[in-house]
């Protein structure tokens, strides 16, 4: 209908995986746009333009509280994101800070294809003698996300496959990332966060999150604030707004006579 009508078509797709639907609309649309040149599995490339974080939303807290070392993920529990590296890293980081010293909180849904795959985490959590410190907290709304955020110390994502907006949503909010993506590791260089750990080394993400948490507070906060800014600059919803308004989407063609 909008070929025939001569209205022109901007298709976003960000996922690691293909499918026929994704090259059938690869033929008819004028446009594709992605997040990042990782996000989008087929040649061409299609252009990369960030994502969009509400930079208005996802903002650093005016005040931390104390406590333990407080250490995040966001996402749903599922065998793609990891977590029992995740695990992993947190057992060893707790023989660094003591079980007192640390809280690993794990935010999202479990669908019915990954109850098995969550009670092994709980089973790996408990065998590894750090069973009260892992929380697994459930689903959030997005308002409760955002208070999750500002609560963390570090957030962790060993998902290395796909450029998630969790990640850039926690850098938002002023957060630390250890992560073993590498589609990160620019946003991370310039501001002078630490680089991605090598995919599945759960000493390297133990021994990153323990840098951090032996950190100054101002230091980390200084750090924060240049994570937030790189989000600022890269991925926020007025910046995808602009770029695609004024500079991505096709224009319809003239019908006027000249």
């Amino acid at each position: 209908m909008l070929k025939a009508r001569r209205i022109p078509t901007t298709l976003w797709y960000t996922h690691r995986a293909t499918s026929r639907q994704l090259r059938a609309a690869v033929r008819v649309v004028d446009t594709v746009v992605t997040a990042s040149p990782e996000s989008y599995p087929l040649l061409p490339p299609a252009r990369a333009i960030g994502h969009g974080i509400d930079t208005r939303m996802f903002v650093p807290s005016a005040a931390h509280g104390e406590g333990p070392f407080r250490v995040l993920t966001v996402g749903r529990v599922a065998l793609v994101k990891r977590l029992e590296v995740v695990i992993d890293a947190a057992a060893r980081l707790a023989g660094g800070l003591g079980p007192s010293g640390l809280e690993m909180r794990i935010v999202g849904p479990t669908d019915s294809w990954h109850e098995a795959y969550a009670d092994g985490l709980r089973r790996q959590a408990d065998a590894a003698g750090i069973g009260e410190v892992v929380v697994f907290a459930g689903p959030r709304s997005a308002s409760e996300v955002v208070a999750e955020y500002q609560a963390a110390d570090a957030v962790v994502s060993l998902q290395s496959e796909s450029f998630d907006k969790a990640p850039l949503e926690a850098m938002s909010c002023g957060v630390p990332l250890v992560t073993s993506n590498p589609a990160y590791a620019e946003l991370l260089r310039a501001a002078g966060g630490p680089p991605p750990v090598p995919d599945g080394d759960a000493a390297a993400a133990a021994e990153t999150l323990h840098r951090l948490a032996v950190m100054p507070m101002a230091d980390r906060s200084q750090l924060g604030a240049a994570l937030r800014q790189q989000i600022v600059d890269h991925h926020s919803l007025d910046r995808l707004a602009d770029l695609l308004v004024n500079d991505v989407l096709p224009r319809k063609p003239s019908t006027s006579s000249g």
